[in-house]
């Protein structure tokens, strides 16, 4: 009999767990005997013992390698994750929406008694302690009743660590709060029945403390519409907050637009045009409305993630069925007849505006643009082929790497579907015999395409209510993750750079000492996935590829980081009998609930499922800095950007430099010279400096030799 010190907690009237003020020690009294030492406790309230166990469970044809902790959060009823992000400090945050009255709930205030399907948002530290909580430092439910919130997204500013959250509403009750800096607030609500919504904006403090609450929509309309709030992100430099999301034909009466005041052509669309538009909003840190604008064309339109570039550009990926679109180069051009504006900023750019919807009824195109910081939209394109091709929420992000690209990740239907690479990338031509799988694309900082690919196998699962489940982050190495859910039950090891474009079967890979199970997880049969993570090196190289997860497992989002090279993961296990193959691991002092409590009594045949994260120790993946393509060369490249207090710089030359000496310069946005570097060399250009006492901001590095100037543009943090 082998465990670690067990903790004790009580639960309260709410269903909460209370923690008491001992730890309880245990020995045998005979066999199969054991007895408790505890302390004082409220006896008129259930007192739980848990016994914590260090060992790796289930699944036994897994190979850990670097999962460091994974466990189940919820309660007794219906728990589902869905979306995770990191800050700075090292912490890791968690969001989705619960019926269980007895979620892991720290404490209680107004807006955290659970009375229907609320939301929940959860911050993890990274220490530990022997509480029941372990790395919990807090944890809240968020909503009003009787009907259901769902949040989508969630964002930390890494300056004032406040917590964003966005999603959408049912209720009219729902627990909105003034700002205290005096920012924008809605607390108006078109009431009808079950089935309108409402999108919301929740900011928290970094103690989980209100701090702004606002619906985004309607007030006072008929019929009411629907808002949704699905995205959000944070421009940590200038700290302006950024949400998409999107609204049907009567969301327009209540919405509210504002017009950027920003200099140059800032876009501004102040009707929808569509059944169904998108819109973007930008907040600034004391949350006043700065800009607000309806987006779309003739028909369908829904914008579902955004990501902000190092260079302080907003990329966009969104669905849209909208055809005739205008093209512009430059300037925004006038524009007629409800047509969708895809501009593009010439040279190289990626720039598709023919829209592919083939014979089936409703099908979609990935929608990507791009505004600048003057909220100018610079870019716009479709991507796909001849039948539906969606987004995953919340799946673009840039890169952590030295080339300044960014990474869109979506899910495709169509055979067609545009694949783009060289024979040293990983190139899966073709969906394999599935109904769809996923796709991967990979584009340059001027929105060149760099890599296209499919990737999955024998994939029939069909898409959950319209949404595409997955995730996506990257690393400071240039390795990008993905993770979402396959029904394929058949897998085939490999490695390579080129894939079969019929393949039938889900591609696994471990070039490292990574977690890795050939085990499928769900039942094909059924139609119950399991989920997987695949890795991708800064040369588009697939390095690891796993099955992870139980019975109709999916994965809903990743987060790195990346100081600590840590890959965090959130998933929603399903059924009761899901821990009979889901690999739980606990980790240290960290929060570790090792029983399943979703019930299967639930209508659903499926039953119900527990909320879980996880984290990998990704230090020994890829550290490799990537060699440039051709078109690379003669480039300086510096990572990581935005920095810290160090830049590395690398430049490769060709033919080699044979200057005696370089001058490295930094200039602020004015021109003023703030840092002066000469270095001696004969060779290619590979080194760092220490930038720790330039302040925060904008900032252009230029590489000085006797023949030519190399410069690029970084932010410091």
């Amino acid at each position: 009999f082998r465990h670690a010190v067990p903790s004790a907690y009580q639960i309260d009237n709410y269903g909460n767990r209370v923690a008491v003020g001992f730890t309880p020690t245990y020995y045998s009294s005979g066999t199969n005997n054991i007895k408790f030492h505890l302390g004082s406790y409220d006896t008129s309230k259930p007192l739980v013992v848990q016994m914590q166990r260090h060992h790796y469970t289930p699944n036994p044809l897994a190979n850990p390698g670097n999962l460091q902790w994974l466990t189940y959060i919820g309660g007794i009823d219906t728990d589902q994750s869905t979306a995770i992000t990191t800050d700075n400090l090292h912490n890791s945050y968690l969001t989705g929406h619960t019926l269980s009255a007895n979620f892991p709930i720290t404490s209680l205030a107004p807006f955290q008694v659970n009375v229907a399907q609320d939301a929940f948002i959860v911050k993890f530290n990274n220490t530990g302690s022997v509480t029941p909580f372990g790395n919990i430092d807090w944890s809240t439910y968020y909503g009003g009743s009787p009907y259901p919130e769902w949040p989508f997204s969630i964002a930390i500013n890494n300056t004032t660590h406040d917590v964003y959250v966005v999603g959408m509403t049912d209720n009219a009750n729902f627990p909105t709060i003034t700002s205290a800096s005096g920012g924008n607030f809605n607390n108006l609500w078109g009431y009808t029945p079950f089935g309108f919504r409402n999108g919301f904006i929740i900011k928290l403090d970094q103690n989980g403390s209100q701090r702004w609450c606002t619906y985004i929509g309607e007030g006072n309309c008929t019929p009411t519409p629907n808002t949704w709030a699905i995205g959000v992100a944070i421009n940590q430099t200038t700290q302006m907050v950024y949400v998409v999301g999107m609204g049907d034909s009567d969301a327009s009466c209540g919405f509210t637009t504002v017009n950027s005041n920003s200099t140059g052509t800032p876009y501004n669309q102040s009707t929808m045009r569509g059944g169904h538009d998108g819109y973007i909003m930008r907040f600034d840190a004391g949350d006043n409305l700065k800009w607000s604008t309806w987006f779309g064309g003739q028909s369908t339109d829904g914008l579902y993630g955004v990501n902000i570039l190092p260079d302080g550009t907003v990329v966009i990926e969104g669905i849209t069925s909208s055809a005739n679109p205008y093209s512009y180069t430059g300037i925004q051009a006038a524009q007629s007849n409800n047509q969708l504006p895809l501009p593009t900023p010439g040279g190289t750019a990626y720039h598709n505006t023919s829209l592919n919807l083939g014979v089936n009824n409703g099908a979609k195109d990935i929608l990507l643009i791009a505004f600048d910081q003057n909220d100018e939209l610079i870019w716009g394109t479709y991507l796909g082929g001849t039948s539906d091709d969606w987004c995953s929420m919340n799946s673009i992000v840039p890169s952590g790497g030295i080339s300044g690209d960014f990474y869109v990740l979506g899910m495709t239907w169509s055979t067609d579907f545009p694949v783009i690479g060289s024979l040293s990338d990983y190139l899966q031509g073709n969906l394999g015999n599935g109904n769809h799988c996923y796709a991967l694309a990979r584009f340059h900082y001027d929105f060149e395409s760099k890599w296209i690919t499919y990737f999955g196998g024998d994939d029939n699962s069909t898409l959950y209510n319209g949404i595409v489940d997955g995730g996506i982050a990257t690393d400071n190495n240039g390795n990008v993750y993905i993770a979402g859910h396959t029904t394929n039950a058949t897998s085939f090891s490999t490695c390579s750079s080129s894939v079969s474009p019929n393949i039938g079967a889900f591609p696994e890979c471990n070039s490292f000492s990574n977690y890795y199970s050939q085990s499928f997880g769900g039942d094909a049969i059924l139609d119950l996935s399991d989920g997987f993570i695949a890795g991708f090196d800064d040369n588009n190289q697939l390095f690891w590829s796993t099955y992870i997860g139980a019975s109709n497992s999916e994965i809903s989002g990743l987060a790195t980081d990346p100081v600590n090279n840590y890959l965090y993961f959130a998933g929603s296990p399903h059924l009761s009998t899901a821990q009979n193959y889901f690999p739980q691991l606990q980790y240290s002092n960290f929060y570790w609930q090792w029983t399943y409590f979703g019930s299967s009594n639930s209508p659903s045949p499926l039953g119900t499922n527990d909320a879980s994260i996880g984290r990998f120790d990704i230090t020994n993946t890829v550290t490799s800095v990537t060699k440039p393509d051709n078109k690379m060369k003669e480039r300086l490249l510096i990572y990581p950007n935005p920095a810290g207090t160090v830049l590395n710089i690398w430049l490769e030359l060709n033919p080699p430099n044979q200057d005696d000496h370089v001058c490295i310069k930094v200039f602020d946005v004015l021109g003023r010279e703030q840092y002066v570097y000469n270095l001696s060399t004969y060779n290619n250009i590979q080194t760092r400096i220490d930038i720790s006492k330039i302040p925060p901001g904008s900032y252009i590095i230029e590489l000085i030799s006797e023949e030519k100037i190399y410069n690029q543009r970084f932010i410091k943090n």
